[in-house]
């Protein structure tokens, strides 16, 4: 499949590996420089920006269920909050992303922190 024929949100989100098979890239690909294992299974473009606030939410976003939804600091710069990138002001590091689960569902990440309502 040409790179044309893959679907942009490939490059734009973190992806899962099975769905990338699919689009027809290879492992070996998603070994070599274009790509970056965000977490187990998951995928994004190497050329974005790592350092990107949403680097973090995309990440939290491919791999969270449907029944859940991003909170905290990720939510707030997703409607616009653009001083609210999760950046601590002690040593400069990036909080996790906070997802709210349902009480039946549990996510056990240390990429991510977990709240269940």
């Amino acid at each position: 499949m040409a790179m044309d024929e893959i679907p942009r949100m490939a490059f734009r989100t973190t992806t899962r590996r099975s769905w990338l098979f699919r689009l027809g890239i290879s492992d070996h690909e998603l070994r070599g420089p274009l790509w970056r294992r965000a977490t187990h299974g998951h995928y994004y473009f190497a050329p974005n920006n790592g350092n990107d606030p949403m680097r973090s939410v995309h990440n939290a976003i491919g791999f969270m269920p449907k029944d859940c939804a991003i909170s905290g600091w990720a939510a707030a710069y997703l409607h616009g909050a653009q001083d609210l990138d999760g950046r601590r002001w002690s040593d400069g590091g990036r909080d996790p992303v906070l997802i709210v689960v349902p009480k039946h569902r549990q996510i056990r990440r240390k990429e991510f922190v977990t709240v269940r309502a």
